[in-house]
């Protein structure tokens, strides 16, 4: 029972450390202005890295989406939920 709740704490721990890690890229001033222009009135936003891009997540009205940017701020892909 004690080495259960030990490995659940360690499970904890590493997700939340690799959670941090991810938001530890800067986004390029290019994809900040590129997604800006497009989505003016967007708040909250994620990021993350993919493949050597940058995925930004949020919701716009009653829509969750992502959108796909290059580093020179080119939308490469649009998703709606």
């Amino acid at each position: 029972m004690k080495s259960t709740i030990i490995t659940i704490l360690a499970l904890f721990f590493l997700n939340n450390v690799n959670a941090q890690d991810k938001s530890k890229f800067k986004v390029s001033e290019n994809v900040q202005t590129a997604f800006k222009k497009e989505y003016p009135t967007v708040t909250k936003v994620k990021w993350d890295k993919e493949a050597g891009n940058y995925e930004a997540s949020f919701t716009d009205g009653n829509n969750k989406m992502s959108v796909l940017y290059n580093t020179d701020g080119k939308k490469l892909e649009t998703e709606t939920s």
